[in-house]
């Protein structure tokens, strides 16, 4: 699975790189065939804070916006700009005929923050989406950490006991693994941020195909950098005005 890291400096516009990113990485390292009935791809935009998401949110949906516009000049018009609580209200066409790009922050993803776990929990509103998911698909998820419904998590669950008692040992039928079966381009903003275990376990939770990381101070040793650019490149295209 790649994972490269574009260093731009603060101001130099990662956010319309990003835009313009999902498009590319659609058509350059495609994850399904060029057959235009074949699923659109899915894009899962992290953001280290939620005010960051919440702007980054109207942006993106913003028509006329320059990142929105970015972003649909690489995936046309068959486009769709939701937040994690929105994914549930997609249906499964949604998501065959339309790219899909889904802001959230990292921190929805750490198994560790106890108040963001409902991302993995077992939830009814993705059972339309995963009823027909053949059985080839859904094994995938197995070897994903924290993916399949355990004896333990049916018997502390009294609501949905008898009918979590039927999935042991299957895959949860959650957003996470909604995703992970999308197989999603990630794409991680202020990636300097993510450079820990319990990141790095969130980021392999998704079953990412491709992640881009963008961030002006990348973690040394730690980061594959694809590309940079300085901040004084920059200021000589009148790109930005210095000091930062």
């Amino acid at each position: 699975m790649p994972c490269v890291c574009l260093r731009i400096p603060t101001g130099g516009g990662k956010t319309l790189l990003a835009a313009h990113a999902v498009g590319l990485m659609a058509r350059e390292w495609p994850r399904f065939s060029p057959d235009p009935l074949a699923p659109k791809p899915l894009a899962l935009w992290l953001v280290p804070s939620d005010t960051i998401r919440a702007q980054t949110l109207a942006a993106l949906r913003s028509v006329g916006h320059p990142f929105r516009e970015a972003l649909a000049q690489g995936c046309g018009d068959s486009l769709r700009v939701c937040d994690l609580d929105e994914v549930a209200s997609l249906s499964p066409q949604d998501f065959d005929a339309c790219v899909v790009v889904v802001v959230a922050t990292i921190q929805s993803f750490r198994i560790e923050d106890a108040d963001q776990r409902n991302v993995y929990a077992f939830a009814e509103a993705f059972v339309p989406h995963f009823r027909g998911v053949p059985a080839q698909a859904l094994r995938a998820l197995n070897e994903l950490p924290n993916a399949l419904v355990t004896a333990e998590e049916a018997a502390a669950d009294k609501a949905g006991r008898a009918m979590l008692a039927r999935f042991v040992g299957q895959p949860r039928w959650s957003l996470a693994n909604w995703l992970a079966l999308r197989q999603p381009y990630v794409i991680v903003d202020e990636a300097h941020n993510t450079k820990t275990e319990r990141s790095f376990e969130a980021l392999k939770r998704l079953n990412p195909h491709l992640i881009l990381e963008l961030t002006a101070t990348p973690v040394p040793k730690r980061t594959n950098v694809l590309f940079h650019v300085s901040a004084q490149q920059l200021q000589a295209y009148d790109m930005i005005k210095m000091p930062i």
